[in-house]
């Protein structure tokens, strides 16, 4: 043993059969265990270490980045731009940037999705691997946890998809109404979604329509007004805004 060379300050890479100075295998990027979590089998390697929330002020100088559409960036801080002036934090990476201020706080991308912050690498300590883009070598220290669509209970089928099995069936039935729809299907009143309407009910938690950016829970308003419409209308019409409303994009929103 060499604990005389550089007493508590010793690392030992076993793998290699040498021994130095704890600093430079941290320079190096080393992960330093101690012995004693050898000993008591308590050591766990960083990448299983991930944090449960991450945010935009928890970025720092030295991470990287992984967006939506699978490019890597590094976390750069404190930067002056040739066209938007000083920045706290950007994103850079071979030939392009990304600014901070088209983030969320939760890491999202307000006007590209592709952009999204789906996962995050560090160390965070400078080295030779710190400009590496190649995340595989680098600990993960948080990664989006996607929402998994509401399931109704009544039959296991997603809100989305019951929402539009319900408006396909108005369609149809230009005669009937939403509640005819749950008579039918044998759904008792403890069981079906709120005001017969499964937007409705997922916003009740979320208070965000997955179906209408601007919607304010009153009949005139919903879904801008398509939705009087179809209760005003009758025959043909009234099936035409039936077959608007089952045809509208769905986004769950956190």
């Amino acid at each position: 043993m060499v604990w005389h060379v550089d007493n508590n300050k010793t690392c030992y890479n076993f793998n290699r059969g040498e021994y130095c100075d704890i600093s430079l295998y941290r320079s190096a990027s080393y992960q330093i265990i101690e012995f004693d979590d050898i000993i008591n089998n308590t050591y766990k390697n960083k990448g299983d270490e991930k944090m449960e929330k991450f945010t935009k002020s928890d970025l720092k100088v030295g991470m990287w980045v992984q967006t939506r559409n699978g490019s890597h960036w590094m976390i750069i801080k404190n930067c002056d731009t040739f066209n938007y002036g000083h920045q706290d934090i950007a994103l850079i990476k071979q030939g392009a940037f990304e600014l901070i201020f088209n983030y969320t706080e939760n890491l999202k991308h307000v006007t590209d999705s592709d952009y999204d912050i789906i996962k995050v690498f560090g160390d965070t300590t400078v080295s030779g691997r710190t400009y590496d883009s190649d995340c595989s070598k680098k600990p993960l220290i948080w990664e989006r946890k996607e929402n998994q669509p509401k399931v109704w209970s009544f039959n296991g089928k997603t809100y989305e998809e019951n929402h539009r099995l319900l408006w396909t069936w108005l369609e149809n039935n230009p005669t009937k109404g939403k509640r005819d729809y749950f008579e039918i299907l044998g759904c008792d009143i403890d069981s079906h979604p709120s005001v017969y309407c499964f937007a409705c009910d997922y916003s009740e938690n979320t208070h965000k329509c997955p179906i209408c950016d601007n919607c304010n829970s009153t009949i005139s308003g919903c879904l801008n007004g398509l939705y009087l419409q179809w209760d005003t209308s009758t025959g043909w019409e009234r099936s035409k805004y039936a077959h608007e409303i089952a045809n509208l994009p769905w986004e769950e929103k956190e």
